[in-house]
């Protein structure tokens, strides 16, 4: 009898509504256990984030709109020194910030938070020294724009702008650093404070120096740059005010198309904005879940959010940065110049290339992501945040030997490297936030001698590229 009422339930036609429960049902398989918080806390920390973003592009694009009514030559050399500001300069000091997403994040989860000052000092320096090759380009901007046979008269004045900007880049670089700071230790809202305080004068100043007394382009460049060191003084005032480094810091083409492009870019970049704040909120949860010692947290974090910003959070730039080169010049944009040209689809010809290797691009990532060993990005996200000494294959967990840094009471607060056995069985579930306690590791130590040699090397890098972009311009 139960046997016939199972034929006859399942034989039974189906209405709409168990259809949409069995669809309902398995989505609910697919989904994480628990999708829903993992999206809350994403979308409360890439709001923020994508207002923050949306403060800076603001300032570039009210100096656009205050020299719109200069005339359609000032217009065009304002857009085009934005763009050579962005591509040469404030592009270059986002991606090495974007460095301390990773280190930041995976540090703050570690609970490693005084290493946290030492990533930010490095970053303040390397950021500084990248200044360097940025002025080198700067300096040479009517040059390179006549080799691309843009107008005398447009090259010259978009020289101009670029030229007064230049005080303003540590400025920007300096910013960057400090908003990356913040943001991956879950702090999002100074960014917002500051940034709209920032707007609201530089609207003024702009007016000042333009409407009133009548500077031009260079009192629309002016007042970016002092705006620029007011976002970044502000902020800097509000950390210090609130004390919010004291746990982490210890020590000290034609014109119609050109112009038709540069509003297209600006448009595309306040679009942008949002999908940036949820790349951001994703890379702080994974990169945190990592140094936590939590894959599989990083794992549903991962699950929620778009799949090509995890990458960031696990320390796996290179392969971004492989992706987008490839994405990028190697195929979308061969193929947007040949639409654009050779089949005359002009610049729409040149965003369908965009969009080929997007596409693209997000192929390539969906197969990195699912083929991710989650345990060994965890174990290396331990080993970045200074928690877990990195001893090489032959000595690595399932050979019994774990080493962890912590610094004890010895002269000259000298590292001291803690060996203890490990039992083979060790699991994901043993890697847990509870299983390291607040520790602070330091790195390898240099002699003076050594650190002469190779952090003056370095430093001197940068005035060498300058010095070469000096030679060239006198050419």
């Amino acid at each position: 009898m139960t046997d016939l009422m199972q034929v006859a339930s399942s034989t039974a036609p189906q209405t709409p509504g168990t259809c949409g429960n069995l669809f309902l049902r398995k989505i609910r398989r697919i989904l994480p256990g628990n999708f829903w918080q993992e999206a809350k806390d994403l979308t409360r920390l890439a709001g923020p984030v994508f207002l923050a973003q949306l403060m800076i592009l603001l300032l570039n694009v009210v100096s656009t709109i205050f020299c719109g009514h200069l005339g359609k030559v000032e217009l065009d050399a304002v857009s085009l020194a934005t763009a050579m500001v962005n591509v040469s300069g404030i592009s270059v000091g986002a991606g090495l910030s974007i460095a301390c997403d990773t280190l930041i994040s995976q540090t703050f989860g570690s609970k490693n938070l005084k290493r946290i000052g030492v990533i930010l000092q490095r970053g303040i320096l390397i950021l500084m020294i990248a200044c360097f090759p940025c002025w080198a380009i700067f300096i040479n901007t009517e040059n390179i724009l006549l080799a691309f046979k843009q107008s005398p008269e447009v090259a010259k004045l978009t020289s101009t702008y670029v030229m007064i900007f230049v005080p303003a880049l540590p400025a920007v670089f300096l910013y960057q650093l400090e908003m990356r700071y913040l943001q991956n230790q879950g702090i999002t809202m100074p960014q917002i404070l500051t940034g709209f305080i920032a707007n609201i004068f530089n609207a003024l100043v702009n007016y000042l120096l333009l409407n009133v007394l009548a500077l031009g382009v260079q009192g629309s460049a002016a007042a970016n740059v002092v705006s620029q060191y007011c976002q970044t003084s502000l902020l800097f005032g509000y950390i210090r005010w609130r004390k919010l480094h004291v746990k982490t810091w210890e020590g000290i083409i034609s014109e119609v198309q050109l112009g038709a492009q540069c509003v297209l870019y600006q448009i595309l970049s306040i679009v942008y904005m949002a999908p940036l704040g949820f790349s951001v909120a994703a890379a702080v949860r994974v990169g945190t879940a990592l140094g936590a010692g939590n894959p599989e947290k990083a794992k549903n974090s991962a699950k929620v959010a778009l799949w090509c910003i995890v990458l960031r959070g696990a320390g796996m730039q290179r392969l971004g940065a492989i992706g987008n080169l490839v994405g990028f010049y190697l195929i979308g944009f061969p193929i947007g110049i040949s639409l654009m040209f050779a089949a005359k689809l002009g610049i729409i010809g040149f965003w369908y290339g965009i969009i080929i290797c997007v596409f693209c691009q997000f192929t390539f990532y969906q197969i990195v992501i699912c083929r991710m060993n989650w345990n060994e990005a965890s174990n290396q996200a331990l080993i970045n945040a200074g928690v877990k000494k990195d001893v090489g294959p032959s000595h690595s967990t399932s050979g019994g030997q774990t080493e962890n840094i912590s610094t004890g009471a010895h002269p000259g607060n000298i590292a001291v490297i803690e060996v203890g056995p490990v039992e083979n069985n060790v699991g994901p579930e043993h890697l847990r936030r509870e299983s390291f306690a607040p520790k602070t590791s330091v790195c390898e130590i240099l002699t003076v001698k050594q650190l002469i040699i190779r952090r003056g090397l370095a430093f001197l890098s940068g005035p060498l590229i300058l010095a070469i972009g000096l030679l060239l311009k006198n050419m």
